[in-house]
């Protein structure tokens, strides 16, 4: 009987380092996706921050264009005035 209680106890020592290990796989695995989540919505993150630099440089480009072209029709208005 002895034995028997000696075996039941080893083996339920195995199945709660079992479940132990197994539970810690889950943790690690669970932390490990949400490590790769975050570091894709980082990276999501800065290509739209770059995307929206990018347009603002477009709008600055085109805003000085369009200040030229106003530059040159108030010029040659002024030219007919004269």
């Amino acid at each position: 009987m002895r034995e028997e209680l000696q075996a039941a106890k080893e083996f339920q020592a195995r199945l709660k380092a079992e479940r132990a290990s197994e539970e810690k796989r889950l943790e690690d695995e669970f932390k490990d996706k949400l490590m790769q989540k975050f570091a894709e919505d980082e990276r999501l993150e800065q290509m739209n921050a770059q995307k929206r630099r990018m347009r603002e440089q477009d709008h600055k480009r085109e805003i000085e264009r369009l200040w030229q072209d106003r530059l040159v029709v108030y010029g040659a208005q002024r030219e007919i005035e004269e």
